[in-house]
């Protein structure tokens, strides 16, 4: 079953292959996000990697668009993770030691941390689907 797609005025040939590549890259960025270990540096590159090997069955400007979307919202998770996470460890519920991490008050602060880092995934695991819809999906249906 293959498929003409217009991007940019030019045709586009989407093989079964070629769609089942943007889901690939699609469920590795939502595992990545899911997976438990979102800051750490390891689980982002081999996500990346991955997504980087799957680029040569993925259209040129999608791949363009995924690698902005990766680069823009999921590397600093990782490389700028004070500044993603500002809203999570604030003065009211913690503060930072001698070795630069964010220890709780107490048991309350540390659920109500737990409910900001957990809303701060939440709201990019939904820029994930957005950027999905709006250039994952057309070459898809």
């Amino acid at each position: 079953m293959e498929k003409q797609v217009r991007k940019a005025g030019l045709p586009f040939l989407v093989t079964y292959r070629v769609r089942r590549a943007i889901l690939k890259a699609y469920r590795l960025m939502k595992e990545y996000l899911h997976g438990g270990a979102v800051e750490n540096e390891e689980c982002f590159c081999n996500m990346w990697y991955k997504v980087q090997k799957l680029k040569r069955l993925i259209p040129c400007g999608l791949n363009d668009e995924i690698d902005e979307f990766i680069d823009e919202t999921l590397a600093p998770i990782v490389y700028d993770r004070d500044t993603v996470f500002a809203d999570c460890m604030t003065d009211d519920i913690g503060y930072y030691d001698e070795n630069g991490r964010f220890r709780p008050y107490d048991r309350e602060a540390l659920e109500v941390l737990g409910m900001n880092f957990y809303k701060t995934l939440s709201e990019i695991d939904r820029k994930l689907d957005e950027f999905a819809m709006k250039f994952m999906r057309p070459y898809l249906i």
